[in-house]
Order: structure tokens, then sequence, then C-alpha cells
């Protein structure tokens, strides 16, 4: 059984034929779940792919008739079922399989050609793939099981891609939720300090549980967090994209119990002001908006706002309850069709980004523009 490679390989180069749409969601994975240039690997990526993947996806037909099978078997078996004759149930099961079977290998067949690249197979995968059960599937034919592999991974939204791809590191997280253990996290963000000299920060973070955004994007682990190495050891509560960690460890001695309390002042948290800047305190923020303003308002939701009132005297005069980066986020790009108001700050940050915006523009460089305002 499993798929055939030269016995004394240790790595391998395979041809694989995806579709176009298919090449162009890999590509952009790729770009967009490594931190560096430095990191990205076209073959690095299918073989983890296919590590994380293979064992959930429908492409690997001979686990997914394992389980189903294990699951009608786990029906019949109950109460209800106790005065059928075993025959007739083993064959509404064998019958239900076949039909499921052929369901499993009409899905892997279907997917369009495209055009061929090769990658390199490494050792883990292709000792799975010597002692995999599909080859009976895909003919013999360890391409064409990849590909179904791949092109099912492009089917899934980004933020399920993700989760395949961080798999390793929402496992670490998901155990520790489990077990009410704290996690040690170093993330990809680095912080300047004297000299020019950088370090990457690092938290210990009670985990509460994993959220994606508004878009079904990205994922993040929202918790309770304090930063290591700082005086204020006070945990406070934290929200971190899972493509921004870049090392974690479950800490086995340090607990991490969150009370009913502290998990619903955190689902307070994400109502009010959102997955991604749930760490930021809100301000109140006023707003003038243009007729274009308000009607793009309406119809621009990623990182809008959620709480507001609208003036009563001024029905385009809007207050907003939000951080100050979520305000800048959205808000920059209606340029003069919304006027910051006040805090008068906001409108003096917002303000110099569209002053030194028209300045490259005019062919000043960014150290000139420096520069100057030093």
């Amino acid at each position: 059984m499993g798929f055939w490679f030269d016995d004394i390989s240790t790595e391998w180069k395979q041809h694989i034929n995806l579709s176009e749409s298919a090449w162009i969601i890999i590509l952009d994975d790729i770009k967009n779940f490594y931190s560096t240039e430095k990191e990205e690997s076209f073959s690095g990526f299918l073989n983890r792919i296919f590590r994380n993947f293979y064992q959930m996806a429908n492409a690997t037909i001979s686990l997914r008739l394992k389980e189903r099978e294990e699951e009608l078997l786990k029906l019949y078996s109950s109460k209800e079922f106790e005065n059928v004759n075993s025959d007739v149930i083993s064959t509404i099961v064998y019958k239900h399989l076949d039909v499921y079977e052929n369901s499993l290998i009409e899905a892997a067949k279907s997917y369009k050609s495209g055009h061929g690249e090769k990658f390199r197979i490494n050792k883990e995968n292709l000792d799975l793939l010597r002692e995999s059960q599909e080859d009976e599937y895909y003919e013999g034919n360890a391409g064409k099981y990849l590909k179904a592999i791949f092109e099912e991974y492009a089917e899934k939204p980004t933020y399920v891609r993700e989760q395949i791809f961080f798999y390793e590191i929402i496992d670490k997280i998901q155990t520790a939720i489990a077990n009410q253990r704290k996690l040690k996290i170093t993330l990809n963000d680095k912080i300047t300090v004297k000299e020019d000299k950088t370090y990457n920060r690092k938290f210990y973070v009670s985990p509460y549980k994993i959220e994606q955004d508004f878009t079904k994007t990205y994922n993040y682990l929202i918790g309770y967090s304090s930063e290591i190495d700082r005086d204020d050891e006070t945990e406070k509560p934290c929200c971190f994209r899972i493509s921004r960690i870049n090392k974690i460890n479950i800490q086995n001695s340090m607990g991490a119990k969150i009370s009913k309390e502290k998990g619903k002042e955190l689902d307070n948290l994400l109502l009010e002001r959102t997955v991604m800047f749930m760490s930021s305190d809100p301000i109140d923020i006023v707003i003038k908006f243009t007729d274009k303003g308000l009607e793009s308002f309406r119809r621009q939701l990623y990182m809008r706002p959620r709480i507001y009132t609208i003036d009563k005297n001024d029905k385009h005069v809007y207050t907003f309850r939000c951080s100050e980066i979520q305000a800048i986020n959205y808000f920059f790009k209606f340029g003069w069709d919304a006027n910051v108001i006040s805090p008068i700050e906001l409108h003096e940050k917002i303000k110099l980004r569209y002053q030194r915006s028209f300045m490259t523009y005019d062919g000043v460089s960014k150290e000139e523009i420096i520069n100057g305002e030093k």
C-alpha cells in the first residue's frame, strides 16, 4: 500500500498541475503567511500545507470513509435500532458508504487543470505518502492526490487557510485553553530602543479563545496578558493576531483560569471595540462628514466603529466611541469628506499624514520630510 517513491530518497521532486485560481491563492498565501521575504519558500509552504491538512481533507478518502463508517455504526448501535436485523444494518451502512465514496472520488477528480510546477517533497511527507492508503483512489499517482489536497485547501476561506498554515500555534493555544495554562509568546513585531537596537516583545498570556475579524480574514488570540521584562506586571485584556506570533510555549507550571466575569468582560470588549482594536482604549472622536462622506460611511463596513451618536442639530456630525488607531485606519481614506473636529491631537495627526503624502507626491523624499520636521 502507498504511493511509490525511490526507497532511498529523502527528498523527491514532484510535478503537480493546479488550476489557475488555486495557484493565485497559494502564491498570495506564501506572501501573506510568512513574516519576512527571507522565510518565503514555495516547497516549504506546500510541504507544510500537506502535513497540516491531509488528515482533515476530504481528498484523503480512506480517512473520511473510516470516519463515516464509525459514525454510522455508532448511530445504528443505539437503542432505537436494537430490534433491527444486524445484516440489514450492515447493508444500509455499506450502501451509504458506497455512495459517499463515489462522491469523494468525483469531487477529487473535478478540479480543473491549469499549469504544472515542481516542488520538493520533504522526507516527512514522503514517508506519509509511502504509508498512505490513497493510492487506490488516485491510480497510484501521488501528483493527483496532492492536486486534490491543494485544490481543496485553496477553496477554503482565508481564515481557515491561515488556521491550516499556523496549525502548530493554534494547537498549542487550544491545548493551553483546555488545560487552563499560561502561554509565553514572542511577537514578530520589534521595538526600537536606544542606539537603534531592537528586541522582540514577549508576553505571558492567559488565553480565552481564538476569534476571527469581521471579514473572516485573520485569526486572533484573545485573553489577558502582561508584557515580560516590564515594571507593570498587571494582566490586561489583549488581542494578538496569530500570524504575528513568532514563538509560543505552554507554561505548564503557570495556571491561567479565566473566570466567567473575566470572560464576559472580554466578550463585551469584542462587541464594543471589534477584535482588531480590542487592546486599544476608546475615546470620543467627533467627525463632520460631507454628503459623500456620509454615503461612504454607510457603505464601507470594514474597520468601521460600531458605537456612535448623531448630533441632533447637524446630521453631518457624528461622535464615535473608538480607539485613535481605529479612527485613523478607517477615516483616513475619506480625505476631505470626513473632517476630525475633536480631539485636536487626532486632527493634527491626520493633517500631518495628509501633508506628508502631498509632499511625497510633490517630489520630496521621506528623509527630507523627516529632517524638515526635526
